[in-house]
């Protein structure tokens, strides 16, 4: 019984990520930081150009908000390139 339910709270948790797994199935090898331009057209849902805060899953915020300098829950590329990513 123990199994079962560690196998359906598995496949609940793939199901959950699978939207954000096209990040690594862009040809990247895992570990790498993925450049602005893969950034934006993962997760910049009103096209504005930035990725802001209520765009992204936590998880993925909490990995970029140290490139958000001035602090509006906006990243730009500037901001991005400028924190070491690619464009």
């Amino acid at each position: 019984m123990f199994k079962k339910f560690n196998r359906i709270c598995l496949a609940i948790g793939l199901l959950a990520l699978a939207p954000y797994s096209d990040l690594h199935a862009q040809g990247r090898p895992r570990g790498s930081r993925p450049s602005f331009s893969r950034m934006l057209a993962a997760f910049d849902a009103n096209k504005d150009g930035m990725i802001g805060r209520n765009e992204t899953p936590s998880s993925v915020w909490e990995r970029i908000k140290i490139a958000d300098k001035n602090g509006d829950s906006l990243v730009t590329k500037s901001e991005f390139i400028a924190a070491g990513g690619q464009a």
